[in-house]
């Protein structure tokens, strides 16, 4: 390391320095101010008062240095924010190597700093005057052992100022011990040998041993620095990879959040998609039976205007014939509600308005689909059987749409039939309630389904008529689907013909999204 890096270093940890703090200093040489300008320049940046005490007539060198160490010198003396002193001016004088002298002088300036409205008092003394006017190592070692209580208490921050040729090895031993911080060689480390009690004269060579202890408190800082850095590093790292997840994760809730409202959309125009095509399947199938539907409307209009001649008669003969004639107004009003019958049926079946559940009873809603085909069936000359069971229990269901599956399996079976010339044309609709659920069969007497078509039958746009859209059975399945119900088609045994069974469950109350709304 450099000299600057080593200067940079130990100015970092004398900024973690905090008042309370008993720091000594040793040197391979005399002390220098220049070495410890941080440890002053800090201070006087938090506003703390500053003392320093030196030799008679060095206060011009630490003037210099301090300048040297970006210290503006003379505001700082100015605001006495900063005092140098010599033992004189201190009032020391002959008395500085007097332990106790000096631990009262400490805390008289500690009083004065608080008073004058400093934070803390900081302060160094060079320390190679003081010993060298000391009464003894002892007494001295008695003085260092008392001042770290002392500035724990006063909230003071005190360093002293050794070198190695200021005082013997052994001497130097206890010094160090009797501090909690130690400063070597442009180190700041925790002392790991400090004691609270020092007791003088070890058994082992006191040279070797200091520089074995000053080698160690200083080996001990670097790999204690090491290990913060690394941990620091190791911090930063988990740092950046738990930030970048985090950053990831709001990314994915985002797109997330985007992709579901994206299906969201995609599912209401789903809906919307296949109720408009379940809606022309209506149409489709609905304008198929025209023809038909027009014969069911006009029988009944024909019917009521024939009553309606009779009646006028009767009320016209002389005397008027009551009796017939309310015979023939009854003929007209049941003929009018057969005609009001059929086009409801139309209009329910040709309108927007599915997607409504309600409780059902299966055999009503085949009897107006066989209603509404019931022309077709006898233009084309199809014999009808029911074989409704009549203690069927209800569903819930949509009456249009399953309206739509009836007449769309009704008309395919007529379909089915219409080449049929060399056997009769018989269709069968059942209803039982089965293990299942409630089932639907209905059953034709036509050509069939091939083989290999009855595995594509209900695929969506597959369709044998040629002029068919092939969308029936593809949606009548998911309408019976949207119900929980099943729809499945299956030759007939022993005969022509298929039939298609479609199941719905009986229990059917919490309907899932409807796929054919």
């Amino acid at each position: 390391m450099s000299a600057s890096e080593a200067l940079g270093s130990l100015e970092i940890a004398l900024s973690e320095l905090a008042p309370g703090g008993h720091v000594c200093s040793v040197d391979e040489h005399a002390a220098s101010p220049l070495a410890l300008t941080p440890f002053v320049r800090i201070g006087l940046e938090r506003r703390e008062q500053c003392v320093y005490i030196t030799r008679e007539g060095d206060e011009e060198r630490v003037k210099d240095a301090f300048r040297a160490g970006r210290i503006d010198v003379g505001a700082a003396l100015q605001s006495k924010a900063l005092v140098l002193l010599s033992p004189r001016q201190a009032g020391l004088k002959g008395e500085a190597g007097d332990p106790y002298r000096l631990l009262m002088f400490w805390k008289r300036l500690a009083t004065r700093a608080r008073e004058a409205g400093f934070p803390a008092l900081r302060g160094t003394v060079e320390m190679e005057w003081v010993l060298s006017r000391a009464a003894g190592m002892p007494q001295w070692l008695e003085y260092e052992r008392q001042l770290t209580p002392f500035v724990e208490d006063s909230r003071c921050l005190l360093l002293c100022q050794y070198s190695r040729a200021s005082a013997p090895a052994e001497h130097l031993l206890d010094v160090v011990r009797s501090h909690p911080s130690v400063i070597t060689r442009g180190t700041l480390a925790q002392n790991i040998y400090h004691v609270a009690s020092v007791e003088a004269g070890d058994a082992d060579p006191p040279a070797p041993l200091l520089e074995s202890l000053l080698g160690d408190i200083r080996k001990r800082e670097h790999a204690d620095r090491l290990l913060r850095q690394r941990q620091e590093e190791q911090q930063s790292r988990s740092e950046q990879l738990l930030n970048a997840a985090l950053a990831a994760s709001i990314r994915a809730e985002e797109d997330l959040q985007r992709s579901a409202a994206a299906l969201r959309d995609a599912e209401v125009t789903l809906r919307a998609t296949q109720s408009q095509l379940a809606r022309v399947s209506r149409l489709t199938a609905l304008g198929e039976i025209t023809a038909s539907i027009a014969h069911e409307v006009n029988q009944p209009l024909a019917a009521v205007l024939a009553y309606g001649d009779t009646a006028r008669r009767w009320l016209g003969a002389s005397p008027p014939n009551i009796q017939e004639a309310e015979a023939a107004c009854a003929g007209v009003v049941d003929n009018a509600r057969r005609a009001r019958d059929v086009i409801a049926r139309i209009r329910l079946l040709a309108g927007k308005a599915d997607g409504q559940r309600e409780a059902l009873d299966i055999n009503g809603v085949m009897e107006d689909v066989i209603a509404l085909t019931h022309g077709e069936l006898r233009q084309s000359k199809v014999g009808l059987r029911t074989e409704f069971d009549a203690a069927l229990p209800a569903i819930f269901g949509d009456r249009v749409q399953l309206q739509q599956v009836g007449l769309n399996l009704i008309m395919n079976a007529v379909e089915a039939m219409s080449s049929v010339t060399d056997g009769p044309r018989a269709l069968v609709i059942r209803t039982w309630n089965g293990a299942e659920g409630l089932q639907v069969a209905i059953r034709d007497s036509g050509v069939g389904v091939r083989e290999d078509s009855m595995q594509i039958i209900f695929e969506p746009f597959y369709t044998t008529k040629p002029q068919g859209i092939g969308m029936g059975l593809s949606i009548s399945r998911s309408i019976i689907q949207a119900h929980n119900g099943r729809l499945w088609i299956e030759r007939n045994e022993g005969g022509p013909g298929v039939t298609a069974h479609f199941v719905l469950p009986v229990d059917n109350e919490a309907p899932e999204a409807q796929a054919a709304d």
